[in-house]
């Protein structure tokens, strides 16, 4: 049986090869799991966005939309009784200004709905560690004004953003510039130093990423990089009617990972019961507090584990009072042939009535490209014809 891996001729079975492209999307197998992770964070997605209505609680739809990723994950793929599959970043659902990470406890202040609020909704999934993840900003009714400005400008930034991934067309400053010169044109600007991270298997936050609009104090440090095919990523994109600074929310952190290369021994009881319970079903992937089951245990544990590097917390985020955030985001794979995106859920233009539009022509070029480029034949020129990518 084949292991799925083009470059590979070895008869190993599936999920049994060594080469370097076995855990990328070189490998059929392994883009097929990518895949099949984007279409679970869709029904999520899709399945979330309905309840987004005044009244609604912020803590009830996290845990409501927890528990429906936990569900449509149990009934893919019931036959393969081994393949692990479900949360990959648990649902939080941040509102106005709040940018991310909100996801509060039972036991918290709760969030609860109220007409006008720009709701942002960002999970993710995994099929085998191999992540889908996505983000979509909500309105509950037609909207204009600066409110409809940023979710222009998020969504067809990230749209923009995709189309600048082909493989060594645009290097990462490129992108970030391009979202600097979108946002300016509906007169809002970038949320400052937000990362589009590569992604890989276990993996949320790879070591190539986008900076997009990095602050003063960021941009000497930014090193700028080429995109590769088989490369996977997470494209977020945050707009804001503020002036783009962020600072950490004071609420609690909520959403953790294990990081699994610390050895660090835990000395207190609750720390090792709440780690036996969190590990062998997150491994290295996000999880909320409340999904521990014990809470008050898991409180007591995480000062230790953070203290010690065990532990890595998500901190909720803002910009400024006043201000609202808007946030898109998809999963994109690059291929020999153009750009895959794994999951994406559109936006209601109907809902968004902005001012402004597009205007300038090079960002105009990059939205009218296609992700996957048609191949034309080139011209005789007496030899035989060759294939080109417009």
């Amino acid at each position: 049986m084949s292991c799925g891996n083009k470059k590979c001729n070895d008869d190993h079975g599936e999920g049994h090869c060594d080469v370097d492209e076995a855990a990328t999307p070189a490998n059929d197998v392994v883009l097929n799991k990518y895949i099949s992770a984007g279409k679970l964070a869709e029904q999520a997605m899709t399945g979330i966005i309905p309840k987004i209505v005044t009244g609604a609680s912020v803590q009830q739809l996290c845990a409501d939309g927890d528990k429906l990723i936990e569900e449509l994950a149990a009934n893919f793929n019931k036959k393969d009784k081994k393949l692990k599959r479900g949360i990959a970043v648990p649902v939080c659902i941040s509102v106005d200004n709040v940018m991310s990470h909100y996801a509060p406890l039972p036991s918290e202040p709760d969030t609860i709905l109220k007409d006008g609020n720009v709701v942002k909704i960002d999970l993710a999934v995994h099929v085998d560690g191999f992540i889908g993840a996505c983000a979509h900003t909500v309105v509950e009714n037609k909207i204009t004004g600066a409110k409809a400005d940023i979710m222009m400008a998020a969504y067809e930034g990230m749209e923009a953003a995709i189309r600048m991934l082909h493989a060594g067309k645009f290097d990462s400053s490129e992108v970030s510039a391009m979202m600097k010169d979108l946002a300016a044109e509906y007169k809002v600007k970038p949320v400052e130093n937000m990362l589009s991270h590569q992604i890989g298997q276990n993996l949320v936050d790879g070591d190539k990423y986008i900076v997009i609009n990095p602050g003063d104090e960021s941009k000497a440090k930014v090193e700028k990089h080429l995109f590769d095919k088989y490369e996977v990523y997470a494209v977020d994109i945050y707009m804001t009617t503020g002036e783009g600074k962020v600072k950490a929310h004071p609420v609690r952190t909520t959403v953790y990972r294990i990081d699994e290369e610390n050895t660090y021994r835990t000395k207190m009881k609750a720390s090792r019961a709440f780690l036996s319970e969190v590990s062998p079903k997150h491994g290295s992937l996000l999880f909320n507090l409340r999904d521990t089951g014990d809470e008050t245990r898991a409180k007591m544990a995480v000062k230790e584990c953070v203290e010690h590097g065990v532990l890595r917390g998500f901190p909720v985020y803002a910009t400024e009072e006043g201000s609202f955030v808007a946030q898109f985001k998809c999963t994109v794979i690059i291929q020999p042939g153009g750009i895959v995106k794994t999951c994406s859920v559109p936006l209601d233009k109907d809902l968004v009535k902005s001012d402004f539009s597009i205007q300038d022509p090079a960002i105009k070029n990059i939205l009218n490209s296609a992700l996957k480029p048609k191949k034309k034949p080139a011209k005789k020129t007496g030899g035989a014809a060759t294939m080109t990518v417009a």
